[in-house]
């Protein structure tokens, strides 16, 4: 089997960076570019050169949706919680993702255990050019500094501020010769000669002595959601997203702050704040990103503003966006339903293939043909080299039924087909040519009686007469009437309740959805590592000498596995009805 695990040369997690070569200038004869999350990586010649020998991919957005996802065998079951921040050092051939517990750090080769940096809600990381890692959590601003051989045993805290606000990091972004982190008490940056280390350090190795200035003359107090800095050829731009404003400051590369100011967006949303500012786009565009809209600005010519248009990407039911970037392929959104692809910013959306089109996704990475995204799924790879063929073919187990098959069967048991309210729409579109009827019974019933009081005389005597009659009737009737209403051939009030209720029975059918595709492809997964350690049963990698704990360790592994296999039939069933056992049972029949 194929190690999955390779590196990426992209900034992620809607944090980029820029770093200038400027010693090397002469030396490049080119220079690669990735745009990640709004801000320029300048590639090394190391990253170029592993450019170059992969060779372009062309391909078409179609291509893009259909590229198999799979989950990093490397991170599976560390990322218990999901991954919320990824960086790479391709230099130095290591890889860092962060989560809720903390970090996990290893050579993108493999060739190496993981090891664990714990530090709780890791929001942002960031390798620097000398090798250290830069770590921003919700709890205070961190260095983990590169040693030889290795790292420091222990991250030492470098947070900008004292206050509970300031050790709440969110964004770190880097110019030249700047590095500014964004925080909920304000922007600090830390300035330095383009030829020093990425801080201004008093001894390299007391990393707690950063030194950082906080940006308040003319800027605004308050949580800053985003940064990133444009590239411009004599100062650095950074922008800073400060609850519903955008705010530009300009640095010069000796480090003074020149000016500070508020920008001027046309269209922009009220009522709202930017989740993300993305920075050096192609063509020198700057996008202001909200929950499900964008906002772009095209360059501005000489002495001109810039240009702003509006965007309103399709996205999946419910989803909001929490990252825009770009890949060598084309865009990326990063939503809380899925990864989505799209070939230009104004250009048609297309979700990703599952898992990455369905999980929530926080982080997006990109090199040469392959994508990493980083979320609730913990750490997805797919290869562009691949196209649709990683999903179709390699994806799927040979007893496993197509995943189009089990969402109907899915749709099918839990009563979520699209023909059921079909049925309603056509029954509500025929309800005007049927009739009310109404049925109408009537019943009269009479009772009577009468006495007669007389008197006589007969013969000299007088006689008392009394007369009494008795009398009944039962009157009974039946009618039936036929009513229509032909205003419900125009309009028929109950189209109003089911409009409603499709629109909330498609978002159940999304989540529905979701939740067996999580289950089947990481079932699918499981079954690949199975196949993997009954071709490969002992580990070449273990470190204790005793050619027998490789054995023991796969075989403890292999029971995990199948206990984890016969957990997720078990839940595909649950969701099917059985249906997915039968189909198991059925093919493997078939094959025997």
């Amino acid at each position: 089997m194929r190690n999955r695990d390779v590196y990426d040369r992209d900034r992620v997690n809607g944090i980029g960076f820029v770093d200038r070569w400027r010693g090397l200038r002469g030396q490049l004869p080119k220079l690669g570019v990735f745009v990640i999350s709004g801000a320029v990586a300048l590639l090394s010649p190391t990253a170029v050169g592993a450019m170059a020998e992969l060779g372009p991919v062309d391909e078409s957005l179609d291509a893009l949706s259909r590229m198999g996802w799979e989950r990093s065998q490397r991170f599976e079951g560390r990322l218990t919680t999901g991954a919320t921040a990824l960086s790479v050092d391709p230099m130095r051939d290591l890889l860092a993702v962060g989560s809720e517990q903390g970090v996990l750090l290893g050579r993108l080769d493999g060739s190496a255990p993981l090891r664990s940096v714990p530090l709780e809600s890791v929001l942002d990381l960031h390798f620097a050019t000398d090798g250290d890692l830069y770590i921003a959590t919700a709890h205070g601003f961190w260095v983990l500094e590169k040693s030889e051989g290795g790292f420091a045993r222990d991250p030492v805290e470098s947070t900008p501020a004292t206050g509970e606000l300031a050790r709440v990091v969110r964004r770190i972004a880097t110019g030249a010769g700047v590095v500014a982190v964004a925080t909920d008490e304000g922007v600090f940056l830390s300035l330095r000669p383009t030829h020093s280390p990425p801080f201004e350090k008093s001894a390299r190795s007391d990393p707690s002595r950063i030194v950082w200035r906080n940006i308040d003359s003319g800027f605004p107090a308050g949580a800053v959601a985003a940064v990133a800095f444009e590239s411009k050829p004599e100062v650095n731009v950074l922008w800073a997203v400060v609850g519903p404003a955008l705010w530009r400051t300009e640095t010069s590369r000796e480090g003074r702050v020149n000016s500070v100011r508020e920008e001027v967006v046309p269209g922009r949303l009220h009522g709202e704040n930017p989740i993300d500012v993305v920075a050096n786009l192609p063509s020198g565009s700057l996008a202001l990103v909200y929950s499900r809209t964008i906002l772009l600005r095209t360059p501005s010519a000489e002495g001109q503003p810039g240009q702003w248009k509006t965007l309103r990407p399709v996205l999946p039911p419910g989803a909001t966006i929490r990252r825009l970037g770009t890949s060598p392929s084309g865009y990326w959104l990063a939503t809380d339903r899925g990864l989505l692809l799209s070939r230009s910013a104004s250009g048609r959306w297309r979700r990703a293939g599952s898992p990455a089109g369905r999980a929530a996704a926080s982080a997006v990475a990109a090199f040469g043909t392959r994508l990493y995204v980083a979320g609730a799924q913990g750490l997805l790879v797919a290869d562009r080299a691949l196209g649709g063929s990683s999903a179709t073919h390699r994806g799927r187990a040979p007893d496993a039924p197509p995943i189009a098959l089990v969402h109907q069967a899915v749709l099918r048991e839990q009563g979520l087909l699209p023909s059921v309210f079909q049925n309603a729409w056509r029954g509500v579109q025929r309800r005007a040519w049927l009739p009310a009827l109404g049925l109408r019974f009537d019943a009269d019933r009479d009772r009577g009686r009468a006495t007669d009081h007389d008197e006589v005389f007969v013969s000299g005597e007088y006689h008392s007469l009394r007369d009494r009659d008795k009398d009944r009737s039962l009157d009974l009737g039946a009618s039936l009437t036929m009513t229509w209403d032909l205003r419900d051939l125009a309009y028929e009030p109950e189209q109003i309740d089911i409009s409603r209720e499709a629109r909330l029975v498609i978002g159940l059918r999304d989540d529905v959805l979701d939740e067996v595709n999580q289950i089947y492809f990481e079932r699918l997964a499981v079954a690949r590592q199975l196949e993997y350690l009954a071709e490969f049963p002992v580990s070449s990698r273990d470190e204790s000498g005793d050619p027998n704990e490789g054995v023991v360790n796969a075989a403890d592994r292999v029971l995990s596995l199948e206990l984890r296999l016969g957990e997720l039939t078990a839940g595909l069933d649950a969701w099917t009805g059985g249906w997915f056992s039968r189909q198991l049972e059925g093919a493997r029949l078939r094959a025997n």
